[in-house]
């Protein structure tokens, strides 16, 4: 999935969770509430019939949830939720991994209350930084969740030591066999053992590289949010916040790459792994 087809997707659930969180607030259910009361009771209203209830519940409903989507304060805390809800750092079950992505949160949060300090233009743009935010945590946590997936796996964890013993006791039988038959069989055992060590060390160096990559997100997550702080109404046009964007975006980009890999390598071969 693209990058832009991966932050629509986020987009639209993001709609969805304000869109829900609107329908959902007492206020709202007040409104439907009381116009259904009305209506099951017979409540007349200047000589109408009590369906005009229904109406006037209808139209008050309606402008209640648009008064709401275009709360900034409230759309925030929707999305957050989401997040919450799709993201729950208790699942992931690596200490190392656990706390950065916790820490990333943690930052998120308050990259999303700066936006509350600040109005106009300049709260646009720290809500746009935010949302940029908002795909990184996601990758960051998938990249997470893939290290469990690599460090739950038994198998895995029984053929890191099993694999390099067997290959050696392999090449020692080869070099003692004298049968050729025998000889074209171990060879091809060896073969095997060796492709099978491969597909091993291959997912231990991507796993690696993405336990590092978790360092390096939540360093430059920081950095971001440094960065963020220092804005000013004088930069909010120029170069500045172009230049953060980007970084984001790079930063994103580097992590779709590390999970990818990771991804591809768990995916095919021996160690095939959803």
């Amino acid at each position: 999935m693209s990058s832009n087809s991966t932050r629509e997707s986020i987009r639209q659930q993001a709609q969805s969770a304000i869109f829900l969180n609107a329908l959902m607030r007492p206020q709202s259910l007040t409104i439907v509430g009381l116009a259904v009361i009305c209506w099951i009771f017979s409540v007349g209203f200047l000589g109408a019939t009590s369906a005009i209830w229904l109406g006037f519940g209808a139209v008050a409903e309606l402008v209640f949830v648009l008064a709401t989507i275009s709360d900034p304060q409230q759309n925030a805390e929707a999305v957050g939720r989401m997040f919450a809800q799709r993201y729950d750092v208790n699942e992931i079950r690596n200490q190392h991994a656990r706390q950065r992505v916790q820490q990333a949160i943690e930052y998120q949060e308050n990259i999303k209350a700066l936006t509350q300090t600040h109005g106009g233009a300049m709260r646009l743009q720290i809500e746009t930084t935010a949302d940029e935010v908002n795909h990184w945590l996601e990758q960051l946590f998938k990249l997470a969740r893939r290290i469990d997936v690599y460090e739950s796996s038994d198998i895995i964890n029984r053929d890191r030591v099993r694999v390099p013993n067997e290959l050696q006791t392999l090449r020692l039988r080869l070099d003692k066999e004298q049968d050729e038959r025998v000889k074209v069989e171990l060879r091809e055992a060896i073969r095997n053992k060796e492709l099978q060590l491969s597909h091993l060390r291959d997912l231990e160096t991507n796993v690696k590289r993405a336990d590092v990559q978790l360092d390096n997100t939540l360093a430059a997550l920081g950095t971001i949010y440094t960065q963020i702080q220092l804005l000013d109404a004088k930069s909010i046009d120029g170069r500045s916040t172009n230049r953060l964007r980007q970084e984001i975006v790079d930063e994103v980009m580097s992590l779709k790459d590390t999970l990818e890999a990771l991804e591809e390598v768990q995916a095919t071969g021996m160690y095939a792994v959803s």
